[in-house]
């Protein structure tokens, strides 16, 4: 065996060679090539390698690129015989390509795009196409029916008639984003007829009015994203948008208040709204001097909803908006929560970067960063016995999972007491689920009785709870208690 071959060769020759003095340098060149045989790199399965190759290897865009060999696939192929192999021989590395034109760069990128198509075989692949031109969809378009996901961003708008190329072809297309920054006169594509298996729909603000004029039919969608919207009119028709969409769907909507044009609006005129959705997600840029704006659009566009199936809600900050809080629009919210039963629907709440006081959180369902006190605990902790005239009002009776970011200052046995009061019923329900981090500098312990109860409920799968933060300059990974 070449194990026992590198243990002879280890021991040394026996005698000296006489006639060939080289014998010793050739044995310890022969004994470095037996064991670099027996490498854990060298025993990993082909499979296995695949794998790692496809985590490990960006799909970064060509303007990173100057020369194809930089591709990070096609490096990594250049390592050694039998990482070539794996990799070229592994339809599945090839089918995620994303890239953006440069006029400078047309022939790296047109050779490391050919390469990708052919080598992906027949495998779906998952496109993110920026700055779209002729040169680029003539390589596409003969692969239109291995179309998974696909994000394309046009400049002009006379190059988004390109996608008409592809009507008839995208029955595998599940998940389509575009972007336009002007809206053409006519639509390239009927996604009811054209993409019959479309799940998932991203349309930007450019093509918002036009989409929404057509009134195409969406019951085939399970998520909606409106996405850089500024005027009253764009909200207007998303909202209208979100009224068609079937039950059980999720809508997303992305605002800009104060955005690079100078443009600020101070009220929405929208109608009355009512949809069957499950989820709605609403994302908003905000500038520091625009939050009077933020907080009467917000108003005016929850005082116009009404969500009766709703089950999850989510408020957040987009990332360019810095350090800036969105002000919390109390007033809109609660009478979108009356009127569309929160008390009995709402499971999920996620407000993130909102500057909320603690008394308009024990109003209704909140949770602002770091207020986890524990008079907001006590407000989530279920009572013994429900049926108890003693029993105090409840927050979120239905609530299975709390995200938040907490200054600790509460009491670890009042935490234990809400998170026991949360744990399933039967086995057939999942466990509550508790993800907590703490700002740079706030860490402490948990009492050890509480850790160790809390531990115990996880054993169980009654619970799944994780901590994680910074500890002075060092980042203090999850634990998952």
């Amino acid at each position: 065996m070449l194990s026992d071959e590198v243990a002879r060769l280890s021991e040394g020759p026996a005698r000296p060679v006489a006639h060939n003095r080289r014998v010793p340098s050739d044995c310890t060149t022969y004994l470095y090539q037996c064991r670099s045989l027996l490498s854990p790199i060298r025993r990993m399965p082909p499979e296995i390698m695949a794998h790692l190759f496809d985590i490990s290897s960006p799909r970064l865009r060509t303007t990173q690129y100057r020369y194809i060999c930089f591709v990070p696939l096609l490096a990594l192929s250049q390592v050694c015989a039998s990482w070539r192999v794996i990799i070229l021989g592994t339809p599945t590395l090839w089918r995620s390509i994303s890239l953006s034109w440069q006029s400078d760069n047309a022939s790296c990128t047109t050779k490391w795009l050919t390469a990708f198509l052919n080598r992906g075989a027949q495998c779906a692949l998952h496109l993110k196409i920026f700055n779209v031109c002729p040169a680029v969809f003539e390589l596409l378009m003969p692969h239109s029916d291995r179309w998974r996901t696909a994000k394309f961003s046009f400049s002009e708008p006379t190059e988004l008639g390109l996608l008409s190329a592809a009507k008839g072809r995208l029955s595998s297309l599940q998940r389509l984003e575009i972007g336009c920054a002007e809206g053409p006169d006519t639509l390239p594509l009927d996604v009811s007829k054209d993409a019959p298996n479309l799940r998932n729909l991203v349309i930007h603000r450019g093509l918002l009015l036009l989409f929404a004029a057509s009134s195409p039919p969406l019951e085939q969608l399970q998520v909606f994203k409106c996405s850089d919207l500024i005027t009253g009119e764009e909200v207007g028709a998303a909202l209208d948008i979100m009224s068609h969409l079937s039950p059980a769907s999720a809508f997303s909507i992305n605002l800009k208040f104060g955005n690079w044009q100078g443009n600020s609006i101070s009220r929405f005129d929208l109608p009355q709204t009512s949809s069957s959705i499950n989820k709605l997600s609403i994302q908003v840029a905000i500038a520091a001097y625009t939050g009077g704006d933020c907080i009467l659009g917000l108003s005016d566009i929850l005082a116009s909803l009404t969500l009766p199936h709703l089950n999850e809600l989510l408020l957040d900050r987009a990332s360019e908006s810095n350090c800036v809080h969105i002000p919390w629009p109390h007033a809109g919210f609660m009478g979108l929560a009356t009127r569309s039963l929160f008390h009995h629907t709402l499971q999920s709440l996620h407000l993130i970067m909102v500057a909320i006081t603690e008394t308009e959180l024990l109003e209704h369902v909140g949770v602002d960063m770091h207020l986890i006190t524990d008079t907001l605990l006590a407000k989530f902790t279920l009572p013994v016995d429900p049926d108890s005239a003693a029993a105090a009002p409840l927050l979120v009776p239905h609530l299975r999972t709390l995200e938040c970011s907490s200054l600790l200052k509460f009491d670890d046995s009042v935490l234990l007491d809400f998170l026991h009061s949360r744990r399933p019923v039967s086995e057939a329900h999942e466990p509550f689920k508790l993800d907590m981090t703490w700002p740079e500098g706030r860490y402490r312990d948990f009492h050890p009785v509480v850790f160790a109860r809390l531990r115990e409920l996880r054993i169980q799968k009654q619970l799944l709870v994780c901590v994680w933060g910074t500890r002075g300059s060092c980042f203090f990974p999850p634990m998952y208690i």
